[in-house]
């Protein structure tokens, strides 16, 4: 007699197909308060609706171990990401001003002017636009438009690009979901790396940071952020060259990687070493003839120097020592701001003992706490690492993170920058999720060592 074969469950599929349903429903409701939100009304329900969207991740992640492993699976994770991403992208950003900054820059190269050292209210700038239709132009968009440009060459070079092609804000956002793709790809391959189960990719794909602050926000920490996963994942694999090139084009995109290096060369050695240096000369090169250092720095020096915003310790410290962390003139506030950077760099020389993976997201994660500015899209450093090493309380971080976007409602209803004390909500369940994680494996390193004495 032929012995059939035990059919799988249906509920395997279910849990599947309900998370999926769930989260698909729920991207059609942020997009849908997304397109209200310039008025800054729906702003507390969309806030809402982005940390109900960890849900349907959440009980897939759970029960992930259970379900049979199947490449359709995959592909559903995926097509579900597109679908969730598609009405955000015709949507200008409401929460962040950020992308008019971007074009703005790429505008200014395509004339054949140099973005550094110049604000956008600079009247040498006046005919920058002059060929543009009036419904296109972004130069009364720009914030802060008294500050020369922040964003280091290799975003630079992204700007012009993408207005050499002639683009607005479809070309751009086209430009991030081609990098999020390829993204998702480094993600699966750095899960098989670790010996993950790869639908674990679904814990970016569906998560709602992406889909608020690149799907609909258009933030360009992503085009950084992807080659510093690349040259972690690139380490990992013994991959030194490679590793260093990407290390070097994401530092020439944002510092944040700089901390990064003692990593790099503890594990890369002199080849990494060389591939970084060729990738920061190749980025820079096109700017340094061209540009006066002390002006190139400008904006940057206003942004370290006076910025604070959604910060874990900058103002409680401040308080405690009784500092007014508004006033940069105060030598303690200066102070204040240099012993967290040392902080953070003393974490980045110890996290070059971990491995890659496990030292990219330590740092990003110590730059997250430490840093007198956060907003919300500087978690999009610390989500992909958090996905390949299920660093739970991280990830949940990258969600609470969005709470701090409750200052926008008063910004587009009056005009009014008050944020709101919303630290506690921020950071709370992810450092006291945390505290439970360490607590529990020290409780389990302390139960296993009495149980070896009772044997000795």
């Amino acid at each position: 007699m032929t012995e059939v074969p035990p059919r799988r469950p249906r509920s395997s599929s279910i849990v599947l197909y309900a998370a999926a349903g769930g989260f698909l429903l729920g991207a059609r409701g942020i997009a849908a308060l997304a397109s209200e939100a310039g008025d800054g009304r729906a702003v507390g329900w969309l806030i809402g609706g982005s940390l109900l969207l960890l849900i349907p991740s959440l009980v897939l992640w759970q029960q992930l171990p259970r379900l049979p492993g199947r490449r359709r699976d995959l592909w559903i994770i995926i097509g579900v990401a597109l679908l969730a991403r598609l009405p955000l992208l015709p949507l200008e950003p409401a929460l962040s001003d950020d992308l008019y900054r971007y074009l703005w820059d790429g505008r200014v190269q395509e004339a054949g002017l140099n973005p550094y050292g110049v604000s956008p209210l600079d009247p040498s700038l006046d005919a920058v636009e002059a060929g543009w239709p009036l419904d296109e132009r972004v130069r009364e968009r720009v914030n802060h438009p008294g500050i020369a440009t922040i964003y280091p060459p290799g975003l630079e070079l992204t700007f012009a690009a993408v207005a050499r092609l002639g683009g607005g804000m479809e070309l751009w956002k086209g430009a991030l979901l081609l990098a999020e793709a390829l993204l998702t790809l480094l993600l699966l391959r750095g899960l098989r790396l670790l010996g993950r189960d790869p639908r674990l990719v679904l814990l970016y794909l569906w998560h709602p940071l992406p889909l608020i602050e690149v799907a609909w926000s258009a933030h360009a920490e992503l085009l950084a952020v992807l080659p510093f996963v690349w040259g972690a994942i690139t380490l990992t694999e013994g991959r030194h060259l490679t590793a260093g090139l990407a290390i070097g084009a994401s530092i020439a995109a944002k510092l944040l990687p700089v901390g990064f290096l003692a990593t790099l060369l503890r594990r890369g050695g002199l080849l990494a070493a060389l591939g970084c240096l060729a990738a920061l000369v190749h980025f820079t090169l096109p700017y340094l003839g061209s540009t006066d250092p002390a002006r190139a720095f400008a904006g940057l020096g206003e942004y370290a120097e006076g910025w604070y915003f959604n910060d874990l310790l900058f103002e409680p410290l401040g308080r405690i020592l009784s500092i007014d962390p508004t006033d940069r003139t105060l030598l303690a506030t200066r102070i204040l701001r240099l012993a967290l950077a040392g902080a953070w760099l003393g974490v980045a020389l110890l996290s070059a003992r971990q491995a890659p993976i496990a030292s990219a997201l330590t740092l990003t994660v110590a730059f997250v706490l430490l840093s007198p500015t956060v907003h919300p899209w500087y978690l999009l450093w610390v989500l992909p690492f958090a996905v390949l090493l299920e660093a739970r309380p991280w990830w949940i971080l990258a969600g609470t993170t969005l709470i701090a976007h409750e200052v926008s409602a008063g910004w587009l209803a009056a005009q009014v920058w008050s944020p709101s004390e919303t630290r506690g909500f921020v950071y709370g369940a992810p450092l006291l999720l945390l505290a439970a994680h360490r607590g529990a494996g020290w409780w389990e390193d302390r139960r296993i060592a009495r149980v070896g004495e009772k044997s000795a």
